[in-house]
């Protein structure tokens, strides 16, 4: 009986079925569950946000950088206007000093205008002398003649050259005046210390005997005939000496007008190159 209940079923045994299935079912979720086994796709949002952060974070560092360089490029060019503003008023004092040096010209010149009208005057009008002018003989050939125009040449200003120079100069050229001023005074002193030495009886008090008097002998009139003379050359050194100063205050002015020409070049130049970087660095900042 044992053996026949043990040989005989008409099934198989659970324990063997019971495994089949258990085998069947695990196959079969395997199966159905691997059409959803495949990788997920959460990375690729994830990707996107980081680079978006990176190219934020960039963005925020070319923006600082742009803003440091716009301040530099400000800072520059408030220094280089600093600069240009000092150099302007050196060159409005350097100005003032040449039209004060000018004025001292004119006066001079006017001076020594004043000073050839009074000796053609007398030149012309023979009755201004005195008649011992008149009656001395001629001035002896030791007579101090007057400076010749060589030595009184002045220099002229080198181009471009220094305030200190052209007050040198200009005290040179003053000092030739002077010396000649002082040789025309000498020879004048002299003349008339001769003419005292050599003077006749003194004047009679009334006017008629002047001119009662005899007319001096041609020789003795030599001294009145060249006179003349000498304010001819005298008349020549001036004109030379203020053709000389027209000259100088010409080269002058023109020195100080090409100077602050270029030097408003060069600023303006600067400026909008510095104004063209600066826009172009507010446009890359715009951008970015």
């Amino acid at each position: 009986m044992t053996d026949v209940d043990s040989t005989s079923g008409g099934s198989p045994p659970p324990s063997s079925s019971g495994d089949d299935l258990g085998d069947g079912s695990s196959t079969g979720s395997r199966k159905r569950s691997a059409p959803s086994g495949a990788p997920p796709l959460v990375g690729a949002p994830e990707d996107e946000a980081e680079k978006l952060a990176a190219r934020r974070e960039a963005n925020r560092i070319h923006a600082f950088k742009s803003r440091q360089r716009s301040k530099a490029l400000l800072s520059e060019l408030q220094r280089t206007v600093e600069l240009l503003s000092g150099e302007k008023s050196e060159l409005e004092r350097e100005n003032a000093v040449l039209r004060a040096q000018v004025d001292v010209l004119q006066q001079q010149n006017l001076a020594l205008t004043q000073s050839q009208r009074m000796l053609l005057i007398r030149a012309g009008q023979p009755g201004a002398f005195s008649p011992q002018v008149a009656a001395a003989p001629a001035a002896p050939p030791t007579t101090p003649a007057p400076a010749p125009l060589g030595l009184m040449t002045p220099t002229a200003f080198a181009p471009g050259g220094s305030p200190s120079q052209q007050d040198q100069q200009q005290q040179q050229l003053q000092q030739q005046q002077q010396q000649h001023q002082q040789a025309l005074q000498q020879e004048q002193q002299q003349q008339q210390q001769q003419q005292q030495q050599q003077a006749p009886a003194p004047l009679p008090t009334e006017p008629q005997a002047l001119s009662e008097q005899p007319a001096p002998a041609p020789g003795q009139k030599l001294d009145l005939l060249q006179s003349p003379g000498q304010v001819q050359l005298m008349q020549q050194q001036l004109a030379f000496l203020q053709q000389q100063q027209q000259q100088l205050q010409q080269q002058q002015f023109q020195q100080l007008q090409q100077q602050f020409q270029q030097q408003q070049q060069q600023t303006n130049k600067e400026a909008q190159q510095h104004l063209t970087e600066a826009a172009l660095a507010a446009v890359g900042d715009k951008t970015d």
